[in-house]
């Protein structure tokens, strides 16, 4: 069974399956923009979820140059 996660706000970006199991998926996530963002799961052949499931996709950055003024 194929499964792919969505992970949607004004884009998309890939969530790569690391484990799942019929209580739980596990994936490492792309790159995407900071903020709220909904998740949909489609499973090959029967479609994506319904689920209202969202997270906060933060964004830190590593270092700013020039560092003052």
């Amino acid at each position: 069974m194929f499964m792919e996660i969505v992970i949607s706000s004004s884009g998309s970006a890939e969530c790569t399956i690391t484990s799942a199991s019929a209580t739980e998926i596990v994936c490492d996530l792309g790159g995407s923009v900071p903020g709220l963002v909904d998740t949909i799961v489609n499973v090959d052949g029967y479609g994506n979820s319904d689920s209202t499931v969202q997270f906060t996709y933060e964004f830190t950055p590593g270092s700013a140059s020039p560092d003052t003024g």
